[in-house]
């Protein structure tokens, strides 16, 4: 059994975790993926060597940049950076292997059709899914820690709006559907993929900011 310590994407530290040991990410990128593939009424097959594959890659590309920007090995990229490398190598390495769904004549054709969007895009919506809710989970904290270093009277406005946010989709189904064809069709860089992160988040970005 996973303990929820294994998975969360937005716990305290998250990257760090994911960086420092291959098991742990390994099982927390995989029961992610099958967390993503039950919201589409989906089961899957996960490949633990293609998941070896991309943690080897991510690290490399992250060591990598790193050591083109500076000599301090104690700096660590940004949150966009580390998710769209990361969606970039889950794509690429496609550890998403069977899907199985078992459609019913009685249930609702939009329920199927949903099944069969994700038996197609599968792999490049987990792929967007873990790399958006990484970038979520530290847009959130960021915006928190703004908070609590506002004025009093801004306080209740800032938490309205903070909880609007919390609430609101991650993405606009219509823009998903056309960023998992480019990802599967296209073979988007990890820049244009750091790129769209970016500009889905600017909204938080205002949050906070002075009158």
């Amino acid at each position: 059994m996973i303990s929820r310590e294994q998975f969360d994407l937005y716990q305290v530290g998250i990257f760090e975790k994911l960086r420092c040991d291959e098991k742990a990410f390994r099982t927390c990128i995989a029961a992610n993926y099958v967390r993503i593939a039950r919201s589409y009424d989906c089961e899957i097959n996960i490949s633990a060597s293609r998941l070896g594959d991309t943690y080897v890659y991510w690290l490399s590309d992250l060591e990598r940049v790193l050591g083109a920007d500076t000599d301090d090995r104690t700096i660590v990229l940004d949150h966009f950076k580390q998710a769209s490398f990361l969606s970039f190598w889950l794509r690429r390495h496609l550890p998403l292997g069977h899907v199985f769904y078992n459609p019913k004549p009685d249930e609702p054709k939009l329920a199927q059709d949903k099944q069969k969007y994700f038996a197609f895009y599968g792999n490049e919506i987990c792929a967007l899914r873990v790399g958006l809710e990484l970038c979520h989970a530290y847009e959130l904290k960021r915006l928190f820690s703004i908070i609590e270093s506002m004025p009093e009277d801004r306080v209740p406005e800032l938490k309205s709006k903070r909880q609007m946010l919390i609430n609101s989709e991650l993405i606009e189904p219509d823009f998903e559907v056309d960023f998992v064809s480019t990802l599967k069709h296209k073979n988007n860089s990890p820049h244009s993929i750091n790129l769209i992160f970016r500009s889905l988040f600017m909204r938080y970005r205002s949050l906070g900011r002075q009158r």
